[in-house]
């Protein structure tokens, strides 16, 4: 097994939060960490402070609205293409909670249920693209 200072490690949602915290560990430790946010402004704002935190400079930010599987689909390539290949993937991003109403359906831009769509549809996706060329 790899040592982590030889790894590269992609978590979405880790812009905020638990993802981020995780990010800054794996960075602490040396890996190599692809971060994944939908918000660019705040995805560098977060490689900022985590390469100051940690002294680590390998770290890249990748754009990505997992309500639109196109967008997941689009965040596949580019990572693909960006990247050697993925140690370890972490599947943090996601949302939780529901809708303020009963009455009120919230639907992603697919048009599927959007806590079904985020946390579960766009990781499957992400998923499955970005190792099915690392598998053959």
């Amino acid at each position: 097994m790899k040592s982590l200072s030889e790894s590269t490690v992609l978590i979405t949602g880790a812009t905020d939060g638990l993802g981020k915290m995780t990010a800054e560990r794996f960075a602490k430790q040396g890996a190599k960490v692809l971060l994944h946010g939908r918000n660019e402004e705040k995805g560098f704002k977060t490689i900022e402070e985590i390469q100051q935190t940690t002294g680590n400079q390998s770290l890249k930010y990748f754009n990505g609205d997992f309500s639109s599987l196109q967008s997941v689909a689009k965040l596949a390539e580019k990572i693909i293409a960006n990247s050697e290949k993925i140690d370890l993937l972490i599947n943090n991003a996601g949302i939780g909670g529901g809708p303020k109403s009963q009455k009120q359906r919230e639907l992603s831009q697919d048009g599927y249920e959007l806590r079904w769509s985020i946390n579960y549809l766009a990781q499957v996706l992400l998923t499955s693209s970005s190792f099915a060329h690392q598998i053959r």
